[in-house]
């Protein structure tokens, strides 16, 4: 994940994030070591900082982006960056 990148990118530490995500900077910590997010979790991220969801992963301008994400009981399959925006943007 890109988020500490961006962070540093906005003048913000990992800390000012969880603060104003409104969570414990501690469990903050424990989700980014877990990458454990999903993706209402990704979104309020991405407004915080103030970019789209797809920013948050590192490598979203090649194919680095994989996985399966689940929303609102559908599956869905991500094979690119474009997929995860794609997916986003539908939302």
């Amino acid at each position: 994940m890109a988020i500490k990148e961006l962070c540093k990118e906005k003048g913000m530490k990992l800390a000012d994030l969880a603060s104003r995500l409104g969570i414990n900077p501690v469990s903050f910590s424990q989700a980014m070591a877990r990458n454990s997010f999903n993706l209402p979790y990704l979104r309020r991220i991405a407004d915080v900082l103030e970019v789209p969801v797809w920013r948050l992963f590192k490598g979203t301008e090649s194919s680095d982006v994989s996985g399966f994400v689940k929303v609102r009981g559908e599956i869905h399959e991500i094979r690119s960056a474009a997929d995860l925006k794609e997916l986003a943007s539908s939302l």
